[in-house]
Parts: structure tokens; sequence; C-alpha cells
């Protein structure tokens, strides 16, 4: 019978990965450098584990944000 022991290198490793990959939503809004990146990283810490909590947080990180309308304004002024 083999037992396989994780030694710390690999369990460290495995544990960086899921911790990424856990936080991937935050760390993309971060990278995106969304306005509400701090509520998308709050949903993902509190609800993350479940899985729809992570998928919402995903979702959210991964739309974009609407652009601010510009409005040009023509004024023509009269002279006497």
């Amino acid at each position: 019978m083999l037992v396989y022991f994780w030694t710390m290198p690999d369990a460290l490793i495995i544990f960086l990965c899921l911790g990424i990959l856990y936080f991937a939503p935050a760390l993309i809004a971060a990278s995106k450098k969304k306005k509400n990146a701090g509520a998308i990283f709050a949903l993902n810490f509190f609800l993350g584990w479940t899985f729809f909590g992570w998928v919402f947080a995903l979702i959210w990180s991964l739309t974009q944000e609407p652009r601010p309308k510009i409005v040009l304004t023509y004024r023509r002024t009269v002279q006497d």
C-alpha cells in the first residue's frame, strides 16, 4: 500500500493556487480598476465559499462599467 505524505512545499503550492482561484473575482476587479472592487472583494470573501456567490462575484467583476455620458452644449452669443 502506497501512502503519500504531503510535503510542506507541495501543500504550500496547492494552498496558494486554491487561494488565487478563490479570490480570482476580486483580483480581476482590482486589475480592471473597477469602482466597486471593494464590494466585489467583500462579496467574494463572505459568500465566495458558496458556488453561487463566487460565480456572481466573477460575473460582476467581468462586466463593464457604464461609460459616463458626455453632453456637449453649443451656446451662441448675440452681440449688439
